[in-house]
């Protein structure tokens, strides 16, 4: 049974990570001209470890972009 639930968790994270990408993906698809300061953006911030929180919080803010 524990092998279940394990396996279960395990699989949810995967497929909540794939639906991230994919809204990250629809988002900067869908900003057209502006798709390139959207990726400078999340360049700029990936370069450096100081910056991983602000990495972390511009990638959320472009994945649920969309609904707003």
């Amino acid at each position: 049974m524990m092998k279940f639930f394990l396996f279960f968790v395990i699989v949810l994270c995967y497929a909540c990570a794939q639906s991230a990408d994919a809204d990250l993906e629809n988002t900067l698809n869908s900003a057209g001209k502006n798709r390139p300061e959207l990726e400078y953006v999340l360049d700029y911030y990936s370069r450096h470890d100081e910056d991983s929180l602000k990495y972390k919080s511009a990638k959320y803010l472009l994945e649920n972009m969309l609904y707003f």
